[in-house]
């Protein structure tokens, strides 16, 4: 079965970007990165960040980083950055709940 013409522009579209921002070596982030493997994701895309490393310009997590010294993640989609998470808990609850459509405002 070929697939459509338009499926890198959906994919782009329906990408679900996840950033977590903290050490290695802390195992709080590894909880945030458990809890996104722990979800059936398919465009998923996740980035692990040292909280010294820094987004360019005009990206959208230019700015971001841990929250009160916590390890944190970040939902980014179609350029709209979710508020930061640091619980795991919530990062993975947030997760289950349906995509938003495009143009309907940022992720809660």
């Amino acid at each position: 079965c070929a697939l459509p013409i338009y499926s890198g522009l959906e994919f782009a579209m329906t990408q679900l970007n996840l950033v977590v921002v903290g050490p290695l070596s802390n195992p709080k982030t590894h909880e945030l990165t458990n809890a996104i493997w722990g979800r059936s994701l398919p465009n998923r895309f996740l980035t692990v960040v040292s909280p010294d490393d820094t987004f360019p310009a005009g990206h959208p997590m230019q700015g971001k980083g841990m929250q009160n010294g916590q390890p944190t993640a970040y939902v980014v989609q179609r350029g709209q950055v979710s508020s930061p998470i640091t619980n795991p808990v919530t990062l993975s609850q947030m997760l289950q709940l349906p995509q938003r459509p495009a143009g309907s405002g940022q992720p809660q």
